[in-house]
Protein backbone atom coordinates (compact mmCIF):
# COMPACT_ATOMS: atom_id res chain seq x y z
CA UNK A 1 0.00 0.00 0.00
CA UNK A 2 1.20 3.48 -0.80
CA UNK A 3 0.39 4.94 2.62
CA UNK A 4 1.01 1.99 4.90
CA UNK A 5 2.39 4.18 7.71
CA UNK A 6 -0.96 5.89 8.27
CA UNK A 7 -2.32 4.77 11.63
CA UNK A 8 -4.87 7.46 12.42
CA UNK A 9 -7.53 9.40 10.55
CA UNK A 10 -8.67 12.54 12.36
CA UNK A 11 -11.75 14.57 11.54
CA UNK A 12 -12.29 18.29 12.00
CA UNK A 13 -15.78 18.10 13.48
CA UNK A 14 -18.80 15.85 13.42
CA UNK A 15 -19.78 16.51 9.78
CA UNK A 16 -16.39 15.37 8.44
CA UNK A 17 -16.53 12.22 10.55
CA UNK A 18 -20.07 11.43 9.46
CA UNK A 19 -19.36 11.96 5.75
CA UNK A 20 -16.22 9.82 5.88
CA UNK A 21 -18.07 6.97 7.53
CA UNK A 22 -20.94 7.21 5.03
CA UNK A 23 -18.94 7.52 1.83
CA UNK A 24 -15.41 6.22 2.37
CA UNK A 25 -15.06 3.84 5.27
CA UNK A 26 -16.66 0.90 3.46
CA UNK A 27 -14.18 1.26 0.57
CA UNK A 28 -11.06 0.94 2.73
CA UNK A 29 -9.65 -2.55 3.06
CA UNK A 30 -8.64 -3.42 6.59
CA UNK A 31 -10.10 -0.20 7.96
CA UNK A 32 -9.95 -1.56 11.49
CA UNK A 33 -6.19 -0.89 11.52
CA UNK A 34 -6.89 2.85 11.63
CA UNK A 35 -7.67 4.83 14.74
CA UNK A 36 -10.57 7.13 13.81
CA UNK A 37 -10.68 10.27 15.94
CA UNK A 38 -13.34 12.96 15.83
CA UNK A 39 -11.91 16.27 16.95
CA UNK A 40 -13.88 19.39 17.82
CA UNK A 41 -14.51 21.65 14.88
CA UNK A 42 -12.19 24.63 14.56
CA UNK A 43 -15.08 26.66 13.17
CA UNK A 44 -15.91 29.84 15.09
CA UNK A 45 -19.50 28.61 14.95
CA UNK A 46 -18.48 25.87 17.40
CA UNK A 47 -18.53 28.11 20.44
CA UNK A 48 -19.45 25.39 22.93
CA UNK A 49 -15.74 24.82 23.67
CA UNK A 50 -13.09 27.42 24.28
CA UNK A 51 -9.65 27.41 22.65
CA UNK A 52 -7.98 25.64 25.58
CA UNK A 53 -10.52 22.80 25.52
CA UNK A 54 -10.08 22.38 21.76
CA UNK A 55 -6.29 22.44 22.12
CA UNK A 56 -6.39 19.61 24.65
CA UNK A 57 -8.56 17.47 22.37
CA UNK A 58 -6.51 18.26 19.27
CA UNK A 59 -3.34 17.35 21.17
CA UNK A 60 -4.65 13.77 21.34
CA UNK A 61 -3.38 13.17 17.81
CA UNK A 62 0.20 14.23 18.57
CA UNK A 63 1.21 10.60 19.15
CA UNK A 64 0.36 9.84 15.54
CA UNK A 65 2.31 12.72 14.04
CA UNK A 66 5.91 12.27 13.07
CA UNK A 67 8.31 13.83 10.65
CA UNK A 68 10.22 11.62 8.22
Amino acid sequence: SRYQNIRCIAFNGMAADKLFRQHTLSTIAEFERYQLIRLPSTSPANASKNFQQKLIEWSSISNYLSLP
